[in-house]
């Protein structure tokens, strides 16, 4: 009798504990209960929602015509430019690269990428925003802006200017020349 009174006792103790144990789990503060007799009762919980970031990133993709034929023999400057719109509700902002291909006529003669402006170069270069001439590096996107915040809701334009320069010695080919350019936006 006394072995079954102590494993009534033992069940008992276990039964319990473990109530005790869940019971804990049913009363968190995910959850509460309360009355009362006679009052107002307030209670207060979260509701939440996620906003995702979005990125948009506007360019006319028409054709940039650089002003201005160059002559070939006694050479020149031409210069063009584009628009770009970027808008992100980013809270971390966004970058912005640039890259173009080799500035080529359809014979396989280019222009180098750079900026010396020598008597005996045909060079192609850009700017953003009116910042100093930069050489391409095709197949090297280069950064040619950023923010660390988000943008107003109407975004915010910014203009990549173009440059072909032949010097007064060079003898540039004739032709049409062609890149492509490619910018990219991303979120940061």
């Amino acid at each position: 009798m006394k072995k079954i009174l102590s494993y009534v006792l033992i069940g008992a103790v276990v039964m319990f504990n473990g109530f005790m144990l869940f019971e804990g789990g049913f009363a968190s503060a995910d959850t509460v209960s309360t009355s009362t007799i006679g009052a107002d009762i307030s209670l207060q919980y979260p509701v939440e929602v996620e906003v995702t970031a979005e990125i948009t990133l506007t360019c006319d993709l028409s054709t940039t015509t650089l002003s201005l034929p160059i002559p070939g023999m006694t050479g020149g400057t031409a210069t063009g430019a584009k628009e770009c719109l970027v808008r992100t509700n980013n809270s971390d902002g966004f970058s912005m690269t640039a890259d173009a291909t080799t500035l080529t006529n359809g014979n396989g003669d280019t222009f180098a990428n750079g900026t010396t402006d020598a008597a005996d170069v045909a060079e192609f270069s850009y700017n953003y925003d009116g910042g100093s001439w930069t050489a391409f590096t095709p197949g090297t996107p280069q950064s040619i802006t950023a923010s660390s915040t988000e943008t107003s809701f109407a975004g915010t334009t910014s203009t990549m200017n173009f440059r072909a320069f032949v010097g007064s010695s060079k003898g540039q080919p004739t032709g049409v020349y062609a890149s492509l350019v490619t910018i990219t936006a991303q979120m940061n």
